[in-house]
């Protein structure tokens, strides 16, 4: 899946889901049961139209913590209801999430 795609959906109120999974950099590894969407390695964060993810739970699984990773995740942040950032490398400590009422926290 897209954004575009998930942008139709939910103009047409086809959705049938409400979290969105989105891997960033070629990470990949697909869990079912979600609307999933792989970001380029190429992708430019300042120019996606996140509007689709207004209201929604959106999972962000990166293989690593960078720049990007960040800057994604605060875009996500002024349209989604609640976020998880999942990070490979991370180890045990794994990511966060941000919940719009009660703010982040450590997972």
């Amino acid at each position: 899946m897209t954004l575009e795609e998930l942008t139709q959906q939910r103009i047409r109120k086809a959705l049938s889901a409400h979290q969105i999974t989105l891997w960033l950099d070629g990470l990949y590894k697909p869990l079912g049961g979600s609307k999933e969407i792989a970001l380029s390695e190429s992708v430019n964060v300042e120019r996606l139209d996140l509007r689709c993810l207004v209201g929604l739970t959106v999972f962000i699984h990166a293989e690593r913590y960078t720049d990007k990773l960040v800057r994604l995740y605060q875009r996500v942040k002024e349209h989604a209801a609640f976020v998880m950032v999942a990070i490979t490398d991370f180890g045990e400590e794994l990511g966060w999430k941000w919940h719009r009422l009660h703010g982040e926290m450590p997972l």
